[in-house]
């Protein structure tokens, strides 16, 4: 048994496919099959159904890979151990990010960390969040962003907390509020541009809004886009006003909108790591999670 047989089943399992477990370790379709099929005719079991059109383990299969991933992980770590007077991490870490989930901070802090750590290579995805929680659970990936939290035995540390602010259009009926400040009151009535996660993300917005006598309807939403970019263009067009997260509205070099503190708004946005405690965390996984407690100014506040 070699570890790049073990490698390419693990990736098999974590990205259900063969092709794309070639892809993460840059290898070929064929070459990933030949090395699993070398492994099931060592163990004399079957440990890929492939008579399915999403590639999945078999029942053996999905006992092997529990002990697959420690051993690529008990390899690591004493890789690490031995080169530790190095300080030289070697490995891949799989990193998924929520669909529609808009901190411009991520790309940011990814970007940091490959420089501060070159040797670990890091595979990052969007996956719908259910999906990507799932993923986590089932060990298929050892790291999420996400911007909610759920009561399901997963780890979650705060690491960021943004308010959400209102962006206008730059027209002479909101120009003239030189203090910008608006109250949810002063909103009824407003044609809204929704960007489409908030609708989900966001629940409570929506709940506030109903509240202040503002309901989120088809007939109060002009658009709702799945691009904070789209929203924001939109806006500028003079279509209707938006409540985003305030780091995504600093980009206004221009002044093409206009950004208003909502008063008695108080729900905030908020980006989440999650991972699984359950699992100790691979070397590369545990660098990056001290890397984001070291960024963050919430110094990666578990939430219980």
């Amino acid at each position: 048994m070699e570890f790049k047989q073990i490698e390419a089943f693990v990736n098999v399992v974590k990205h259900k496919s063969f092709s794309k477990a070639g892809h993460a370790l840059y290898l070929t379709q064929p070459t990933i099959s030949a090395h699993i099929s070398s492994l099931e005719r060592e163990l004399g079991l079957r440990l890929i159904d492939r008579s399915r059109k999403e590639t999945l383990p078999t029942k053996e299969g999905a006992i092997f890979y529990e002990y697959a991933v420690s051993m690529i992980r008990v390899r690591d770590e004493s890789l690490y151990s031995l080169d530790s007077g190095k300080g030289e991490y070697e490995g891949s870490l799989d990193i998924l990010i929520s669909s529609g989930l808009c901190d411009p901070e991520i790309p940011n802090r990814l970007m940091r960390f490959r420089k501060a750590f070159p040797n670990i290579e890091l595979f990052i995805r969007q996956e719908p969040t259910n999906a990507l929680l799932k993923k986590i659970s089932e060990k298929r990936a050892e790291f999420g962003f996400t911007e909610s939290r759920q009561d399901d035995g997963l780890q979650y540390e705060l690491l960021k907390e943004d308010r959400l602010v209102l962006i206008t259009p730059k027209n002479k009926k909101y120009f003239e509020n030189t203090e910008r400040v608006l109250s949810l009151f002063e909103l009824r009535g407003e044609p809204m541009v929704a960007w489409d996660s908030s609708l989900s993300a966001g629940k409570p917005i929506i709940k506030m809004l109903a509240d202040s006598g503002i309901t989120i309807n088809e007939r109060a939403l002009v658009a709702t886009l799945d691009s904070i970019d789209s929203v924001k263009q939109f806006v500028r067009n003079g279509l209707g006003v938006a409540i985003l997260p305030e780091s995504v509205t600093k980009e206004n070099r221009d002044g093409s909108f206009l950004v208003f503190t909502i008063t008695d708004l108080f729900v905030t946005n908020k980006l989440y790591s999650v991972y699984n405690k359950a699992e100790k965390l691979s070397p590369e996984a545990a660098a990056f999670l001290a890397f984001l407690h070291e960024e963050s100014s919430f110094g990666g506040k578990i939430v219980s």
